[in-house]
């Protein structure tokens, strides 16, 4: 089983040295370590430099694809994962969602209608 790594945004990221087309910043706003992919002339460089492998070639292979989890963006990729890995919302909410569909698995859906309807 493999996992996708994600950039931890070091502080001393050998891949900003690394990069010779001057691709990969670092945002002053946030510190965050960021890939230009419009910039990448796909050298690889990145690539070989990443200590933890959060740096891959996109699937068309003309460029890099840094894993992140920019702030702003999380929202929007939540929309995207069909499989609710990602929520968002009041805890409490969730919870109850959660209860009612483990009460239709546990009962069964046709006794969990009348039990669960709160």
């Amino acid at each position: 089983m493999s996992m996708p790594q994600i950039c931890r945004n070091c502080e001393d990221a050998p891949c900003l040295d690394a990069c010779p087309a001057g691709a990969i910043i670092r945002r002053k706003v946030d510190r965050y370590v960021v890939l230009e992919e419009e910039r990448c002339v796909h050298c690889n460089m990145c690539i070989m430099v990443c200590p933890f492998g959060a740096i891959v070639e996109s699937d068309n292979k003309d460029h890099n694809i840094k894993h992140d989890l920019y702030k702003e963006e999380i929202q929007g990729r939540a929309e995207l994962y069909s499989i609710n890995a990602v929520a968002f919302g009041r805890v409490e909410l969730y919870l109850a969602r959660k209860r009612k569909r483990s009460a239709r698995l546990l009962l069964g859906k046709s006794r969990c209608e009348d039990k669960c309807k709160q």
